[in-house]
């Protein structure tokens, strides 16, 4: 076969040289770097364990028979394919271990009729952005053949168990990409550290064209492993990859294609054809995976796959979504050998058991770079409920994503417009991870995904988003809490680091419900970086929004809680910004060209150097409305500062309580105009003479309608280089602003203490305003036109001055609450100001149009006495000030109901109670309730009936349970019943009895509970009539003087105090009278009894027989329906002893024996030569006197029935001795002094008699002892 294959390649290649292995060189890859451009290096069956360079244009070959193997179905079980292999697992280099390496120099070798397995992969580095000349990152890839800028024919190979590390390498490393094949042809991609060791390729192919087609035409793949790719992964390529005729693991039978997961190639550049390939159909759309699973089952629920890698594998590309269940466990490269990083193909959902409990561990680290999941480029995916944890993607560069990377296809161009990606990903951990920007989560350049319910902890970046990185996408997330996180700054470009929580750049974020807590970020942003537009990319998303939310305890430069900078347009609304710090400016926030809107937030407790609660600076221009900005901590401008911004606009809010250390304690206004419309600025402070709106390098105050009051040192000041203070219709404590409608008296605010800033009745504020905002503003008309306008909504003849409309003064009541009596009912409420009264309004109708009842009251509590049970009533109430009325409170439907009555139950067995109550006509149900407490404190089991009864199956005996009872009206429900107390006393088991002549002895199992039983005794079955009560305390009693042969029936209940269990199943008891006058009767060969009978309908006898008196030895026991038996089974000279039973009901009930007697077949010695004697005779018995035998000889004359029997002296018959027919002649018997019960009978004299026919005689005998 060698010769003819070697033969036939040679008339192939007239001029090629054919290197044989191993006779020519030991090693593949001696012969390989032996052979020149055109040679064939022919391999001989056998295991290689090489890892192969090509950088020629050779022929590799095993020694199949191809021509032979053209067209067949089957070609993959060739020997000669089968046993050449080439084995990967060797480590001569850590960073080379694929199979076989292409590479260089657009080379065009052949490889063909080899099995690859074991192959790990090889180390190259990858560019993924131009940051700073780039970042690069490493990855393992091409388990079997790693290509790289050459373009091999590889036909009729197989592909076996590559792409992962042996099991007892720490670690499991494998490849990223490319489990089988890897091709590269990219300038971004370069090899490790072998390049420079690297064979230099032939340069006569360096100007070679790139084939338009790759052909990898069949070859088989089976059980390889890798991130992605699992089959074939290609980047840069942008021919065709032909795969035709291949076979894999799993195929989409409809499609006749596998999914991208198994075929990849990076940005979609490439395309597989895929004619004819075949592999097992894939036929279901959910699969399941377990750590304790194996991926040569089917993935079933019950025989899971143990690899998500593997399930992926099985993703249809088209028609209904894949689902793969992940159990919980950990999933790790050492513990299940999963492969990381998880690259998620489209039309897949990847759905964990829980997320605390469901761990992905991608235990990565500098060495061994990964990410943990991967998402790219996807219309219908779902991930859900994992902890993702320990991935390492420094390598990622400006893309980053060390936990979760949502990413555009193309990883290495920054600039391109994102591309449309919808997943959803809900309910992850995502923590422990790092990258160089979003050590937990990036989204990067796509537009659409949706995040819920995600935590992002303890996750480090070097360069930006230390939790989340977001550049240049649009996403939408709620329920966010991103904690614990950091950046360290990079530093190849000065250590800036910016968003330790969360970075945006250029992109369009909806958040609600963001919790952002302990982030820690180096320059800008601790908590949260936004940067409107991006440097290196004109797409970008507009808008940027928080909705609802805390950002807290995070640490930065600038920014200590957020930093908004170039372009950055958020609108924040109801969030609270608190307990933040920046060790330059902004502890809350900082602005840096800016346009943000704050609306309904709380800023307090921050710290910096400037602008504790806010800094504002370059360029920005902020909207600030309805906002407390309080109990911040500053140098200067502790509560807000200004500096260099185009402008801003505080409106509605509350300045209140903050402190500078060295210049102002409020506001700090430099080179901006500031626009301050209705807004309380008191309580603020400052160690240095500056005032709470301090103005100063030209800036520019213009106030309308505000509050300045109670501010230490003064509330307005001018500073350094001056500037300019316009204050209209305000109120200051400060002396000389009276002009211009201003005031200088008490605001008489409500609660100052309670940081209640609000207006009491009689303050000058109320009605001291203007409506003419534009008059004032003409600037910030210009800047805000449709904010800046009259007023035109307000309370009274004008508007209030400072934060609050003194409409608001009078409020709705709050916590409208309510309590139930019998025949009343309480209202109650929060207490407004002690002027305020109250209007209850009462009505049949939820819309107070008719029948309603007004009530005016002083106190926040009313109560109505005047109620009609099971009628609804509506109830609303307004706070009254005067002639000022609130808006009513929230309607309140109530309606007592009528308490059920009669409650009562019945204990029915041992598994269930029956209550039963009073019915109530006008309910429409009742609910039962059920507690082991009689207060129902702590749990208790809620039913429903719709009848006025209710029976409980699930009871358990021998507990105490209260029961109670609501009436149900639709959606009201009356107070509880009276209770009543249940307990399940168990009734007695195990209940069995012995019998003597004349009573009857009962025991029965334990109860625990038990005080007593009550035993009844009837000859009823049903305990109807006749019958007799026992009581006792222990489980066991006996009945005695019973009547013989009469069925009576027991049964036992047990007593718990005053409760008592349901009877005991019945045991019925017949004590059947042991029969009595037992005769026998002995004849030549058989034994007759005979007794009286038993007078019991049905009755039947047992017989035994032994041959000892106690009944110990050779028993045999006998039946009988009659009164009488024939034993025919007697041997001569043997005495037996017989006693019998009487045996009624199917043996059920059995007697006592009766007396025993005993009978001995006895062969008498006759004279052969004797006649039949003319006459009876008795002779004297010999022996005599005799011990312990003796016989006795008797003569008949004719057939006749024959008894002989022994008496003692006083008369008494001791023993029967023959009582049967006999023939006529000469006969012998013997007696052995025993009585008719077997016994030994004393010494003495005896008479024995004879009786036959009409003769009768007597003699004496003596037994001696």
């Amino acid at each position: 076969m060698i010769r003819y294959v070697a033969f036939t390649l040679i008339l192939s290649f007239l001029s090629a040289t054919t290197i044989n292995i191993p006779a020519d060189y030991a090693t593949v890859q001696e012969g390989i770097d032996a052979a020149q451009d055109g040679d064939i290096v022919l391999v001989s069956q056998g295991t290689y364990y090489e890892n192969l360079t090509i950088n020629k244009e050779i022929t590799l070959t095993s020694t199949a028979d191809f021509a032979a193997l053209e067209g067949s179905i089957d070609w993959y079980n060739d020997e000669s394919i089968r046993q050449t292999i080439i084995n990967g697992s060797v480590i001569n280099n850590p960073n080379k271990r694929s199979c076989v390496v292409v590479r260089d120099g657009n080379i065009q070798p052949t490889i063909k009729g080899f099995t690859f397995e074991s192959g790990v992969g090889t180390k190259m580095l990858i560019m993924d952005c131009g940051e700073l000349g780039g970042i690069q990152r490493s990855e393992i890839t091409g388990g079997g053949v790693l290509i790289y800028d050459a373009y091999p024919i590889i036909n009729y190979n197989r592909f076996v168990g590559n792409g992962i590390s042996p099991d007892s390498e720490r670690g499991r490393r494998g490849s990223k990409n490319g489990g089988a094949i890897a091709h590269y042809e990219d300038a971004e991609v370069e090899f490790d550290e072998d390049r420079d060791d690297a064979p230099v390729a032939n340069n006569s192919n360096v100007e070679r064209t790139v084939p338009g087609t790759i052909d990898v035409q069949n070859n088989y793949f089976e059980d390889n492993t890798s991130g992605n790719g699992q089959g074939f992964y290609s980047l840069g390529y942008t021919g065709s990859i032909d795969v035709s005729n291949s076979v894999f693991d799993n195929i989409d039978c409809e499609t006749n294609t596998v999914n991208e997961y198994v075929l990849n190639s990076s940005e979609d550049l490439a395309d597989y054809v895929q004619d004819g390939i075949t592999g097992a159909c894939i036929e279901e759309n959910a699969f399941y995976v377990a750590t304790n699973g194996d991926n040569a089952n089917n993935g079933t629920e019950s025989a899971p796959f143990q690899t998500i890698s593997h399930a992926l594998t099985f993703v249809k590309e088209v028609g209904a979504p894949t689902t793969i269940y992940v159990a919980a466990g950990t999933y790790s490269p050492d513990l299940t050998k999963e492969i990381f990083p998880i690259v998620v193909p489209n039309n897949a959902h990847i759905i964990g058991e829980d997320r605390e409990t469901t761990i992905l561990d991608a235990d990565a680290d500098a060495s061994e770079e990964a990410a943990v999941v991967i998402i790219k480029e996807v219309e219908d995916v779902i991930f859900k409920n994992f902890t993702l944890v320990n991935g390492y993607t420094e390598g990622h560069g400006c893309i980053g994503g060390g936990g979760l990377l949502v990413t555009h296809e193309n990883m290495f161009d920054i600039s391109i417009p994102p591309v449309t990606s919808t997943p959803i990903i809900e309910n992850l951990i995502i923590e422990n991870s790092w990258s160089h920007n979003g050590g937990g989560i990036s989204f990067y350049l796509v537009d659409g995904p949706v995040v819920n319910d995600i935590v992002i902890r303890d996750n480090q970046s070097t360069m930006h988003g230390g939790g989340i990185f977001i550049y240049v996408s649009n996403v939408v997330m709620s329920d966010v809490v991103v904690t614990g996180n950091r950046n360290w700054g990079n530093p190849s470009f000065f250590n800036v680091g910016n968003g330790g929580g969360i970075m945006s750049v250029g992109s369009g974020v909806d958040i609600t419900n963001l919790t952002l807590t302990d982030n820690i970020g180096v320059t800008m942003g601790g908590g949260l970086f936004h940067m409107g537009n991006s440097m290196n990319n004109d797409s970008g998303f507009p808008g940027f929004t928080i909705n609802g939310g805390t950002i807290s305890g995070n640490q930065g430069s600038y920014g200590g809680g957020l930093s908004l900078y170039d372009g950055a347009d958020p609108i924040l609304n109801n969030v609270e910004i608190s307990s933040n710090q920046a060790s330059s400016a902004g502890g809350g926030v900082h602005m840096d060209g800016a346009f943000p809107f704050i609306n309904n937030c709380v800023i307090k407790q921050n710290s910096a150097g400037g602008g504790g609660g806010v800094a504002v600076s370059l360029n920005s221009l902020p909207r600030i409305e309805n906002t407390t900005i309080s109990e911040n901590e500053a140098a200067e401008g502790a509560a807000m500062q200004f500096n260099g911004a185009l402008g801003g606009l505080l409106r509605n809010c509350l300045i209140i309580n903050n402190h500078g250390s060295f210049y102002s304690g409020g506001i700090s206004i430099a080179g901006t105009d500031l626009s301050i419309i209705n807004t309380t600025i008191s309580g603020n402070s400052s160690d240095g003479v500056e005032g709470s709106v301090d103005v100063w390098a030209g800036g520019k105050a213009t106030i309308v309608n505000s509050i300045l009051w109670d501010n230490q040192p003064v509330s307005l000041s001018f500073s350094i280089g001056g500037g300019e203070i316009d204050m209209y219709y305000s109120n200051t404590d400060n002396e000389g602003w009276e002009g211009n409608q201003n005031l200088n008296v008490d605001p008489l605010f409500v609660d100052v203490e309670n940081s209640d800033f609000g207006l009491q009745i009689g303050s000058a504020c109320i009605d001291a305003g203007t409506t003419e905002l534009s008059t004032y503003f003409p600037e910030a008309f210009e800047l805000f036109p449709e904010i800046i306008g009259d007023i035109t909504e307000y309370f009274g003849t004008a508007p209030d001055m400072g934060a609050y409309e003194m409409v608001l003064a009078v409020n709705p009541p709050t916590n409208v609450g309510y309590m139930l009596q019998t025949s009343s009912i309480i209202l109650m409420w929060s207490a407004g100001p002690a002027s305020y009264q109250y209007k209850v309004e009462k009505s049949l109708v939820e819309d107070f149009s008719a029948d309603v009842e007004e009530f005016l009251v002083e106190e926040n509590s009313f109560t109505d006495t005047d109620i009609v049970l099971g009628v609804e009533y509506f109830y609303r109430i307004t706070s009254v000030y005067g002639d000022i009325y609130s808006d009513p409170s929230d309607v309140l439907s109530l309606m007592i109901v009528p308490i059920p009555t009669g409650l009562e139950f019945v204990v029915q067995n041992d598994e269930s109670v029956a209550l039963t109550w009073d019915n109530d006509e006008n309910a429409t149900g009742y609910q039962i309730q059920r507690s082991r407490d009689p207060m129902f404190f702590g749990p208790s089991d809620v039913f429903n009936s719709t009848e006025n009864t209710f029976t409980d199956n699930t009871i358990t005996a021998g507990i105490m349970h209260y029961y109670r009872v609501r009436s149900i009206y639709g959606d009201y429900l009356s107070d509880a019943s009276e209770n009543v107390s249940v307990i399940i006393v168990p009734a007695p088991v195990g209940i069995v009895y012995t019998v003597d002549e004349s009573s009857v002895s009962l025991s029965w199992d334990q109860v625990d509970i038990a005080t007593g039983y009550m035993i009844e005794r009837s000859a009823d079955s049903l305990f109807a009539s006749d019958g007799v009560i026992f009581n006792v305390t222990e489980n066991s009693f006996i009945d005695e003087n019973i009547d013989v042969g009469i069925l009576i029936y027991y049964r036992v209940s047990t007593y718990y105090g005053e409760h008592m269990s349901v009877p005991s199943a019945n045991v019925s008891v017949l004590i059947v009278p042991a029969p009595v006058g037992v005769v026998y009767s002995v004849d030549e060969s058989s034994v007759s009894l005979s007794w009286d009978a038993v007078n019991i309908a049905g009755v039947s006898y047992v017989i035994e027989r032994a041959t000892d008196s106690l009944f110990t030895a050779d028993v045999e026991e006998f039946t009988s329906t009659e009164n009488s038996f024939v034993d025919n089974s007697v041997e001569a000279e043997i005495e037996y002893y017989y006693r019998v039973s009487a045996v009624c009901c199917g043996g059920n009930s059995i007697s006592f024996f009766s007396d025993i007697v005993s009978a001995m077949l006895t062969v008498m010695d006759v004279d052969p030569t004797a006649s039949i004697p003319d006459a009876y005779s008795l002779q004297q018995n010999y022996p005599n006197p005799f011990n312990p035998t003796t016989q006795i000889r008797y003569g008949l004359k004719e057939n006749t029935y024959v008894s002989i029997n022994i008496y003692n002296l006083m008369g008494k018959n001791v023993k029967s001795l023959m009582n049967r027919n006999q023939d006529a002649g000469y006969q012998t018997i013997h007696w052995n002094a025993t009585d008719a019960s077997g016994q030994p009978v004393p010494a003495g004299m005896y008479i024995y008699s004879i009786t036959a026919g009409d003769f009768r005689q007597t003699r004496k005998m003596i037994l001696l002892k």
